[in-house]
């Protein structure tokens, strides 16, 4: 995604009580998601905005987000902190923020460094300000909105050291003075406090980074930083998977007993997870709702120890893309939400011993049939193929639970929508090929005629049509490079679905399943598959094929 300077803002305004948090994902039309990143949004524009996290260094890349929703101009300089000190760039001193705008400011474009850290000043007036941060060429991003004011305290609820994720906190410090801090940790088994992260000086006019896992290794915990002789600004990074996947957030500079977070989601693909930290010398008694677009549901009450955190998976309490959280505590706490998205892949076997029925809106034939040997060669290879899927991280859902499971040609396709998969690949056998062959369904005018009324007449969706091909073209080359180098198979090629402008039956010009489909479609078809030596190598092809998709 190439990213312009004149992405809109959004401004909220609400006569009751509202609570807003924005989700930027990176997508394309019936394609996955590669990236997102959020941020809790903010009550009032100020004159001057602290931004802790940010790096120009090791291909990473750095905005400043400048939102001015006054009726007229705002006039800002930018200043870096950064591990060597004070950075004010000439060019970035009286800027100009036209009147109901927004500008962008990419720092990479002033200083190359691993550790910089921004302060907005206003002059005349008061602005908006958030920064976006992207890595490994786009592979991840997150983003977070700044702080008004630096803090003598901290609180960071979210953290984790392992199972590959690493947590960092960052430290600004705006003053003209050194500062002095502490940084303790809140973790499941309790209050830690490395010896090293006591008395720490941040320099006058810089910013510091601690990576947690340097301290303790735990899938749990939070952080409070302490100053003990003037004020800071903090946020908290994480990265996981090898750096696939980031987000961010600012600290909290101070506890409440109550807290809200407008973003969730635990349907499909999502995961989300509320994350509560105690910092106190006392339990506390928290009681979490949950408000879905189906009205409020009970979330989990809990009893969280002192100095303490905690983590709760709210799938095991509501099943909905949009939910938000109310987290009410005897005392007082620090909550944040993380929301994970998995690429979700549909794997089709080929054949199933289904009625002939006919589908009511498109006057379609559902019914297949079962096909010896093929129904048993292919559901082998599926599953070998989603055990290999499984073990790279990527989530995958089968058409059918067992070989001869009736599923018929629509209802696979409804498995695939409903997991809002990335794809569905089908997966069949063909001895009379050359070699391994993916078709794509092709566009309008091939289409179907329903069996039933052959005046009526059926398609796939336009922008589905194209997903599938381009997705097509990304998937079998992997494929065939890995058969070839395997197993010598020679490429079959990727193949418009096209056997003529119109059909009937299951013979028509593309595959009927493909009508129903809302995400990429696509067949593959192989010989090798009748080899009981190359079926374990089909499947391994076919992991590449979607790894390589996904990629893409």
């Amino acid at each position: 995604m190439k990213r312009s300077n004149n992405v809109r803002s959004v401004r909220v305004i609400a006569v009751l009580l509202l609570i807003s948090s924005f989700s930027v994902p990176e997508a394309a039309a019936a394609g996955p998601r590669a990236w997102a990143h959020d941020s809790v949004g903010t009550t009032q524009p100020s004159p001057t905005w602290y931004l802790a996290e940010g790096s120009t260094d090791g291909g990473m890349e750095t905005f400043i987000l400048i939102q001015n929703p006054n009726p007229t101009d705002v006039h800002a300089d930018i200043t870096f902190q950064t591990d060597k000190g004070d950075e004010s760039p000439p060019a970035l001193r009286g800027l100009t923020i036209p009147a109901a705008s927004r500008r962008t400011f990419k720092v990479n474009d002033y200083l190359t460094t691993y550790n910089v850290s921004t302060k907005v000043s206003a002059t005349d007036g008061n602005v908006v300000c958030e920064r976006a941060m992207y890595g490994d060429n786009r592979t991840w991003a997150h983003d977070s909105v700044g702080a008004t004011q630096p803090s003598p305290t901290w609180y960071l609820a979210e953290g984790s050291t392992d199972g590959g994720m690493e947590t960092f906190i960052l430290v600004q410090n705006p003053n003209p003075t050194d500062v002095h801090a502490d940084i303790t940790f809140q973790t499941d088994k309790g209050d830690e406090s490395p010896p090293a992260l006591k008395g720490l000086t941040i320099p006058a006019a810089s910013r510091r980074t601690f990576k947690v896992n340097d301290y303790l290794t735990t899938y749990n915990v939070s952080t409070k930083v302490s100053a003990t002789d003037g004020n800071v600004v903090c946020e908290r990074a994480m990265y996981g998977d090898n750096r696939t996947w980031a987000h961010e957030s600012v600290g909290a500079a101070s506890s409440a007993k109550n807290w809200y977070l407008a973003e969730g989601c635990t349907s499909g693909p999502f995961e989300t997870w509320l994350l509560v930290q105690n910092p106190g010398d006392a339990t506390a008694e928290i009681d979490i709702q949950l408000q879905t677009d189906n009205g409020e549901m009970q979330g989990p009450r809990d009893v969280i120890p002192a100095m303490s955190r905690r983590s709760y998976d709210l799938r095991a309490y509501v099943d909905s893309f949009n939910v938000s959280a109310k987290v009410a505590s005897n005392n007082d706490i620090i909550c944040e939400r993380a929301v994970y998205g998995r690429y979700v892949v549909c794997l089709d076997p080929g054949h199933a011993a289904t009625p002939n029925e006919v589908d009511p809106e498109t006057g379609l034939n559902t019914e297949d049939w079962i096909n010896e040997p093929e129904i048993g060669i292919v559901y082998d290879i599926s599953l070998r193929a989603k055990a290999i899927l499984e073990s790279r991280g990527v989530a995958v859902v089968m058409t059918k639970a067992s070989q001869y499971d009736p599923v018929n040609l629509k209802q696979r396709m409804v498995i695939a929508n409903e997991a809002h998969a990335a794809m569905i690949v089908h997966i069949h056998g063909d001895p009379g090929l050359s070699g391994p062959t993916t078709f794509y369904p092709g566009p309008s005018p091939y289409d179907w005629k329903a069996s039933s009324d052959t005046g009526r007449i059926a398609h796939i969706d336009p922008l589905v049509q194209v997903a599938s091909e381009n997705t097509a073209r990304q998937f079998h080359p992997a494929v065939a490079s890995y058969l070839a180098r395997v197993a010598g198979a020679p490429n079959g090629g990727i193949v418009m679905e096209n056997r003529g402008a119109t059909g009937t039956g299951n013979y028509g010009p593309i595959f009927s399943y493909d009508i129903w489909s809302k995400v990429p479609t696509f067949t593959l078809e192989n010989n090798l598959a009748f080899a009981d030596s190359h079926r374990q190598q089909i499947a391994e092809a076919i992991a590449d094929g979607v790894i390589a998709a996904l990629q893409k």
